[in-house]
């Protein structure tokens, strides 16, 4: 995987809190991370669901991480402050 380079990567976080994106499944965690670090662009997918949720969780990065964050609904001002 190290030796991967993408110009654009999406990831899809099991969930999002003001402390960052977090993932269920370690090895996951692991992939996801690397493909962080190896692409130029990278964007998060999640839905309203995820925003906030309480369980168990492995911290994939922090929210500055990414550079873009696509949502079906607005995020609430609690996990992330809007910046121009």
């Amino acid at each position: 995987m190290s030796q991967l380079h993408a110009r654009l990567a999406f990831i899809s976080p099991s969930t999002l809190t003001a402390n960052g994106f977090y993932m269920t499944d370690v090895e996951q965690t692991k992939i996801k991370r690397t493909m962080l670090i190896n692409s130029n662009i990278v964007l998060a997918l999640i839905d309203h669901t995820k925003f906030n949720n309480n369980n168990e969780f492995v911290k994939l990065c922090d929210l500055d991480y990414l550079d873009y964050v696509i949502t079906d609904r607005p995020i609430f001002s609690n996990i992330v402050s809007v910046q121009n």
